[in-house]
C-alpha cells in the first residue's frame, strides 16, 4: 500500500510513501498498482479518492503523438524530402506520388489516432491507444531513388 498525503484544502498532492510508514494527516491509502498507474500524471484527491486528471493525460498523449509520428515521417521523408517527392509527383512521377502518399496517410493515421485520444473517457480506454507511429512501414521509395529519378527527367530534358 501507498500513503499519498494531500493538501486538505486542495486536494493537491504533496507526497506519496510506503505504507508502512508513518504520515500525518490528511492522507488516503492506495494499492501500489494505483498509484503506478498514475505515475507521471496531474493528479488530486477530491472525496477521499486519488484522482488522476484525464484531460490533462489527454494533452500530454496528443503531444507525445505528434512528437512520434514526427519523428518517424522526419527519419524516413523530412520537409525537403517531401518537396522533392511532391515535384516528382507533379511531374508525373509513380515513385513521387507513392512517397507524397505514404505521407499523408501516415498523417491520416495520426489523426485517426487523436481523435481516439480525444474521444476516450478513461485513463485505461487512454492508455491502451498505440501513440508510437511503429506499425506503419516505410515509405515505398528512398529519397535516393526520388533523386536519381529526378537526375534522369532533368538529364533527358536537355
Amino acid at each position: 500500500m501507498i500513503k499519498v498525503q494531500y493538501e486538505s484544502s486542495t486536494g493537491a498532492v504533496i507526497a506519496a510513501y510506503d505504507g508502512s510508514l508513518d504520515v500525518s494527516a490528511p492522507y488516503v491509502e492506495i494499492a501500489e498498482s494505483e498509484w503506478n498507474a498514475c505515475a507521471g500524471r496531474k493528479v488530486k484527491v477530491s472525496g477521499g479518492i486519488l484522482v488522476c486528471n484525464l484531460e490533462a493525460a489527454k494533452e500530454d498523449a496528443v503531444r507525445r503523438l505528434w512528437e512520434n509520428y514526427k519523428s518517424f515521417q522526419t527519419r524516413h521523408v523530412d520537409a525537403e524530402d517531401l518537396t522533392l517527392a511532391v515535384v516528382c509527383a507533379n511531374g508525373g512521377s509513380a515513385k513521387g506520388k507513392a512517397v507524397m502518399m505514404w505521407v499523408m496517410n501516415l498523417w491520416a493515421a495520426y489523426y485517426q489516432v487523436k481523435d481516439s485520444i480525444t474521444a476516450t473517457e478513461s485513463l485505461s480506454d487512454l492508455d491502451a491507444i498505440e501513440l508510437t507511429a511503429d506499425a506503419h512501414t516505410p515509405p515505398p521509395y528512398t529519397i535516393r531513388e526520388l533523386n536519381e529519378e529526378a537526375a534522369n527527367a532533368a538529364g533527358g530534358e536537355e
